[in-house]
């Protein structure tokens, strides 16, 4: 029996209360522990979520309310089975800003390396 986890982020949008987030989901059997992340924004490596709302502010000229976990590091956070995390989330009152800010999105990209419980090694990229 397998208990390989397999991670899987999605952007959500929502245009009732404009925000757009990036969800991280194990869609495996097993619990996945993450080892590492690495964050850039148009090719731009940041150390933390925190950071990467600073570019986007910059590039954008957007001032959105972030939320974002009090876990910015994800490092050896462990995702369950069918577990899903909120991984990053900005919101504004403005739908017109919603447009800049999917585009700002399109230029995020996460790379996880994650383990099973028998200490293999796998690799996710988003965008894939």
């Amino acid at each position: 029996m397998s208990v390989r986890p397999f991670l899987n982020i999605e952007k959500n949008i929502s245009e009732t209360y404009p925000k757009i987030s990036i969800t991280l989901q194990n869609k495996g059997i097993g619990p996945a522990l993450i080892i590492d992340q690495k964050i850039t924004y148009n090719g731009i490596s940041v150390n933390n979520w925190s950071s990467l709302t600073e570019l986007i502010e910059k590039d954008k000229l957007i001032f959105w309310k972030k939320y974002v976990p009090e876990w910015y590091d994800l490092n050896h956070l462990t995702v369950s089975s069918k577990d899903e995390y909120d991984v990053y989330t900005i919101a504004n009152s403005n739908l017109r800003n919603l447009n800049n800010a999917i585009e700002a999105f399109n230029k995020i990209t996460i790379d996880y390396t994650y383990t099973d419980i028998y200490q293999d090694t796998f690799k996710y990229s988003y965008p894939k």
